[in-house]
């Protein structure tokens, strides 16, 4: 009869975290980016499955895995049937956001502050937070009414490659209640202004779907762009 106590105890205190990890945070996101003379501006809908270990992100026409227990990163071309495979070292040499967003910010330290501002975004009350440098500002959005904890969100790009600076200045934020359901940020990037913004539409919980980070039997790898340039050069 002890063990039996003692094994349902075990059960009852395991459970919890079994649960969490069968679960992943699923966002979708309307992400409109212009700038970095990328001609038409990018609006797509974006979204998003966030595990422990692996992350799925679908935008049209490509999907990105990124497994962080193998440090790499799948792109996946949809309608070529593809994909791409990336180490995180391969991507930090290709796509340094962490460089570009310090030059941005003049290396100068991203403060927020709250303002009186409240409003409605897609039906959640909002209240505002406010950051600026000489070349970059930054507009947030939190919303209680959001049930995720956005340090999920920090723990997921602090282990992507070239995240830091972003990761900084989220962490700087932390201490405002909410998730975030509207982002604008403007930057100069040695004379070129970029603008992108990050408007939650749908944020829940779901199960685990394994099938959701791999990649499809019928899709054929091809090589990394890294390594094209390198045998150019």
């Amino acid at each position: 009869m002890k063990r039996v106590i003692i094994k349902s105890l075990l059960m009852i205190l395991i459970l919890p975290f079994f649960l969490f990890a069968q679960e992943v945070i699923y966002l979708e996101q309307n992400i409109t980016t212009s700038g970095m003379e990328m001609g038409q501006p990018l609006d797509a809908i974006t979204k998003s499955w966030i595990s422990e270990e692996k992350v799925r992100i679908e935008q049209p026409g490509q999907t990105m895995l990124l497994l962080f227990d193998e440090k790499k990163i799948l792109t996946l071309l949809q309608k070529e049937k593809q994909y791409v495979e990336m180490s995180f070292e391969e991507m930090d040499q290709i796509l340094n956001l962490s460089n570009m967003l310090m030059q941005a910010s003049g290396s100068q330290e991203i403060v927020f502050n709250k303002t009186d501002q409240i409003k409605k975004i897609n039906n959640r009350t909002a209240y505002q937070l406010t950051a600026k440098t000489e070349t970059s500002s930054m507009e947030m959005w939190l919303s209680e009414e959001v049930k995720i904890d956005r340090s999920a969100m920090i723990k997921m790009y602090r282990k992507m490659p070239g995240m830091s600076a972003l990761v900084s200045s989220m962490e700087k934020s932390m201490h405002y209640p909410g998730f975030p359901v509207l982002t604008k940020v403007e930057l100069d990037v040695m004379g070129m202004e970029i603008k992108t913004s990050i408007e939650l539409i749908k944020a829940e919980k779901r199960k685990l779907e394994e099938d959701l980070f791999k990649v499809p039997d019928d899709f054929l790898q091809i090589e990394n762009p890294l390594k094209m340039m390198e045998e150019e050069n």
